[in-house]
């Protein structure tokens, strides 16, 4: 009797071992989901979304903050809120400056009026991929050069309806634009497809620690990168895995080339920038997409840009090292070399600019090389003359309203051989 007793206490002790074997990884997954979700209530506070939360408590975190997708009266551009399921903006009215009428986002968390999302029969699509000067930061919905771009083709061709959507974001880079790219384009069905993103892409993407071209959708990698995709969004811990492995593989793995000044991540200047591109170019071929990108132009010194333009892009690499070997041979005071800091932290340094736009000016011309029917506009030069005459920019990035008017007859200039090639087409 005993030892029935015993065997059955055994074979209770076992199962009772089985159930906390599997179970005290869950409970510690739980606890570091809701510990990781503190830190997060700590740093942010009322400004906290449900998505920052893990999913046990974004019901409760809802019922706390404000979660309205649409605001009422005009707030200021920088306050925009992000609608985290979409990665786009949240309806409402925005303004730049107070002295500025406002703009509005639709209900698809872009620039613009209200659009079909169904593409309508007979419709001729486009959707302008690029940063603040896509967005149009000093303009009105109807001032930007995509809504120019829209009146330009409707008074050409009156007998065709059109559509251009502006997917300019503020700060945004291909690698934000690229996924932005694979999640519409199967529901909005362009037929055309404008990529303008230089500047914000040298400056965010070529950062190894903060983003990896790996997370966007690839073609060879389909399941992977949707389960990451969805883990990034439902699980913190994840995340926070993620983040952390990402900078020690950084750090072990990748050498960033440059010195005391400044340093470069010379990879994605070879070929990661590249790489990203042809994907899109080779998806958008597949799905009879055409692709048109934009040597994105901006109000940097006339003389530099040209001369950097011009150069291979191993003598442009060539000149980034004799500009670092300038910098530390050169008897720099303190002062001034804090003020070259700030220049090179602000990106407002004219050399390095136009060295990292040139690099990825050389990438879209090979690119092209590669793929002859992609459309390639590169209004550089032509804007850097015409604005000696007429003031083409805000600011370095950011256009007038004759800069808006001058890329948009560029653009049409570009594409108005195929919208007549449809024409004759749907002729036969």
């Amino acid at each position: 009797m005993r030892l029935k007793t015993a065997e059955k206490m055994n074979k209770n002790r076992e199962v009772l071992s089985n159930v906390i074997a599997l179970a005290l990884p869950l409970i510690l997954f739980i606890i570091l989901e809701l510990v990781l979700s503190g830190i997060q209530l700590v740093r942010w506070g009322r400004d906290i979304t449900p998505y920052q939360v893990t999913p046990i408590l974004r019901p409760i975190v809802s019922k706390f903050i404000d979660v309205e997708t649409e605001t009422e009266e005009p707030i200021y551009f920088a306050d925009t809120v992000w609608d985290l399921k979409t990665d786009r903006m949240k309806p409402g009215n925005y303004y730049q400056f107070k002295s500025l009428e406002p703009y509005s986002v639709n209900s698809y968390g872009i620039k613009g009026a209200e659009f079909d999302i169904t593409k309508p029969k007979g419709e001729y699509r486009i959707i302008s991929f690029g940063g603040s000067q896509t967005y149009g930061t000093f303009d009105k919905n109807e001032e930007t050069y995509s809504a120019l771009l829209k009146q330009d083709l409707e008074r050409a061709f009156p007998e065709k309806r059109f559509e251009v959507l502006n997917f300019g974001f503020p700060s945004k880079s291909l690698y934000y634009l690229a996924r932005q790219y694979y999640k519409v384009v199967d529901e909005l069905k362009p037929d055309l497809v404008i990529f303008n993103n230089i500047r914000n892409t040298w400056r965010y993407d070529s950062n190894p620690e903060s983003i990896n071209y790996a997370d966007v959708f690839n073609r060879k990698r389909y399941i992977a990168t949707r389960v990451s995709e969805y883990l990034a969004k439902n699980c913190l811990t994840y995340r926070f895995t993620r983040k952390i492995f990402r900078i020690l593989s950084v750090r072990v793995k990748r050498q960033m080339e440059g010195g005391e000044f400044f340093k470069y991540n010379k990879e994605f200047y070879e070929t990661e920038y590249y790489e990203m591109c042809k994907g899109l170019v080779s998806h958008a071929h597949e799905h009879n997409i055409r692709v048109l990108f934009i040597l994105e132009p901006y109000n940097v010194s006339k003389d530099i840009q040209l001369k950097h333009k011009a150069m291979s892009k191993a003598e442009l690499f060539n000149t980034l090292d004799e500009y670092q070997k300038y910098l530390k041979e050169a008897n720099f005071t303190e002062q001034e070399k804090s003020e070259i800091w700030q220049k090179f932290k602000s990106y407002v340094d004219p050399t390095l600019n136009s060295i990292w736009s040139a690099l990825l000016y050389d990438d879209l011309y090979r690119l092209k090389n590669e793929f002859p029917e992609m459309l390639l506009l590169d209004p550089v030069e032509q804007f850097l003359n015409k604005n000696e005459e007429k003031n083409l920019f805000e600011d370095t990035i950011h256009f007038t309203h004759d800069g808006n008017k001058a890329l948009s007859s560029l653009i049409f200039d570009t594409i108005r051989p195929l919208i007549e090639e449809t024409n004759d087409e749907n002729e036969d």
